[in-house]
């Protein structure tokens, strides 16, 4: 007979913690690294910030793989941890990218929207414009999760037109979509 179908296995304890490890030991490294430098003036400052910005990237990039392997996995608590870890947790002399802050930003407000967390998903947003500059992509995919709340359509409207005076190639093309287009 053939065998029942196996039980999902959840994830090894040990899988967060390595998790955690690596993100604190490759933290301690960009530390290092910057003090290392010293910086001498505004020009090596800015040259010693651009190096370790960009050697974030792939690791942040490395975190979102993570976080989506995670939520493959229903294990939704590591996904909004390794996001935090991303948002939160880098030393204040490592600059995040822009980039990848509202990327992290976005993909953290859908995390919580697909917990059927909105408030959370609201305030993640909110908090991601404040930090991104009115990120167009951000107001974007707030406009679309208000627009599938209750009452909350006229607001998600007025959210379009202000991505479209700021970002005309992303704020056009929303009107042609059928719930913006009154």
């Amino acid at each position: 007979p053939a065998p029942a179908s196996s039980p999902v296995e959840a994830p090894h304890p040990m899988r967060f913690f390595f998790s955690h490890f690596l993100l604190t030991a490759t933290l301690a490294s960009l530390s290092a690294e910057a003090s290392r430098l010293q910086p001498r003036g505004q020009a090596a400052a800015a040259a010693s910030s651009y190096r370790i910005s960009q050697r974030v990237v792939p690791f942040i990039n490395n975190l979102h793989a993570r976080a989506r392997s995670a939520i493959r996995q229903k294990n939704y608590k590591v996904a909004s941890e390794l996001y935090k870890s991303i948002l939160y947790r880098f030393p204040e002399h490592v600059q995040v990218p822009p980039r990848a802050l509202e990327d992290t930003y976005l993909l953290m407000a859908l995390q919580h929207q697909r917990e059927q967390r909105i408030e959370d998903a609201r305030s993640t947003f909110q908090e991601g414009l404040k930090r991104t500059s009115l990120s167009s992509k951000l107001l974007t995919s707030l406009a679309l999760m208000e627009s599938k709340q209750e009452g909350r359509k006229r607001l998600a409207q007025n959210i379009v037109k202000a991505v479209e005076k700021m970002d005309p190639e992303r704020g056009v093309p929303l009107h042609r979509w059928k719930m913006f287009s009154e």
